[in-house]
């Protein structure tokens, strides 16, 4: 059944913003890389790098009230500047302890920390695409089904 004025019916629209929450289910996907192996983890980054699915790389002793997060680190190993990009878990409330270098080795320096919670957010420093992507998708659904 169509609805009135060209309208799609109200079955097509519910499974569009269905597949829109299925795509946004999954589990948070982060670059994971280090710059000592691999040279095109360093900034400028590669974006070209596949993204890790943090799920499948959760340990089994991780307990349900653990969020995965991305990170990015860059670190003085050696006289050595390397930069690694991957996964971490936290709970909400101890997220900030992601970066604390507490446990970091006497010949290693933290120089950068930083944790986000959206695929691909440790690409870059202030990489912004993620989030656009995030705002601007159902934006445009809204916008698809007024002209449909």
């Amino acid at each position: 059944m169509t609805a009135a004025r060209g309208l799609p019916s109200l079955p097509l629209a519910a499974g569009l913003v269905v597949l829109l929450a299925a795509g946004t289910a999954s589990g948070l996907k982060c670059y994971s890389c280090a710059s000592d192996t691999d040279t095109m983890c360093n900034d400028p980054f590669n974006s070209r790098h596949a993204l890790t699915d943090c799920e499948s790389q959760r340990t089994y002793n991780q307990h349900a009230n653990i969020v995965s997060y991305c990170k990015k680190v860059q670190q003085i190993r050696n006289n050595d500047h390397i930069t690694v990009r991957g996964c971490a878990w936290a709970s909400e409330m101890d997220k900030d302890s992601i970066c604390r270098s507490t446990d970091t080795p006497f010949y290693m320096e933290q120089k950068y920390c930083s944790v986000c919670s959206t695929d691909g957010c440790n690409s870059a420093p202030g990489s912004l695409l993620p989030s656009v992507v995030s705002v601007l998708a159902p934006a445009a659904l809204v916008v698809l089904l007024k002209t449909a």
